[in-house]
C-alpha cells in the first residue's frame, strides 16, 4: 500500500476543489443530474427488464407498482423507502471500502444536510485511484441488480428495479466528480472529505 497518508506529505499544493458543500449551484447541479438519471436510467433498465422477460408484456407501471397482496398499502411504501435508503448505504459503503482497500483509511459515512457520504479525510488518493472509486458503486449495484431481476418473481420487479434505478440516479454526484477528477493532472492527489474533494500536487 502507497504512502497515503496526508501527514506524510507537507509540501503540498492544493491545485483545484470540488465543493458541495458550500457552493449551492454546484450542490443544486447535481441533485439536478440525478433527476435527469431517475428519468434515463429508468428507461435503460426498463429496455434491460424487456429483454430478460421477452415473453411477458412488461410495462413501466408494473416495474414502480409496489403494491402487495395482502400488505397494506403504507406499509408497501414503507417498505420500498427502506429498500431505497438501504440502497443508498450500500452505495455509499462500496465508497468507504474502496478507500479502505487503496489507503487503509477506516470506512466513515456521514450524513450532512440531504447528503449520505463516504470520506477519507487525512487520506491521499490517487486521480485514477478516485475514479475507480466514484464509479464502483453504480456499476457494482447494477451488476447486482440486472441478475436479481431476472430471477425474483415477475410480481416482484419493482422491488428490484426502483431500489437499482435510485443507485444509478443518486451517482449523479459520481460522475460530475469523474468529469472533474478528468480534468486535474494525472499525478494530482485527493483528498475526499465526502461533499468536498482537494486535489493537491506534491513536489
Amino acid at each position: 500500500m502507497a504512502n497515503t497518508n496526508l501527514s506524510n506529505h507537507p509540501e503540498g499544493d492544493q491545485i483545484s476543489k470540488l465543493d458541495f458543500r458550500d457552493n449551492t449551484r454546484l450542490m443544486l447541479a447535481s441533485y439536478g443530474l440525478r433527476l435527469i438519471g431517475a428519468v434515463v436510467f429508468s428507461i435503460v433498465f426498463y429496455v434491460i427488464v424487456q429483454q430478460l422477460y421477452p415473453i411477458q408484456a412488461v410495462s413501466l407501471e408494473s416495474l414502480i407498482t409496489i403494491k402487495l397482496d395482502g400488505v397494506p398499502d403504507i406499509a408497501s411504501i414503507a417498505l420500498i423507502i427502506i429498500a431505497v435508503v438501504g440502497v443508498l448505504w450500500l452505495h455509499e459503503l462500496i465508497h468507504a471500502t474502496v478507500f479502505f482497500i487503496h489507503t487503509g483509511a477506516s470506512p466513515y459515512i456521514g450524513i450532512r444536510g440531504p447528503i449520505i457520504f463516504a470520506s477519507a479525510v487525512g487520506y491521499l488518493n490517487t486521480r485514477n485511484a478516485m475514479i475507480v472509486n466514484a464509479l464502483a458503486p453504480f456499476i457494482v449495484i447494477s451488476l447486482l441488480g440486472v441478475p436479481l431481476m431476472s430471477v425474483v418473481p415477475f410480481d416482484f420487479l419493482a422491488w428490484i428495479f426502483i431500489p437499482t434505478v435510485a443507485n444509478a440516479a443518486a451517482a449523479g454526484g459520481d460522475f460530475m466528480a469523474v468529469y472533474w477528477l478528468l480534468s486535474l493532472p494525472k499525478d494530482s492527489q485527493i483528498e475526499d472529505h465526502g461533499d468536498v474533494l482537494i486535489a493537491n500536487q506534491f513536489k
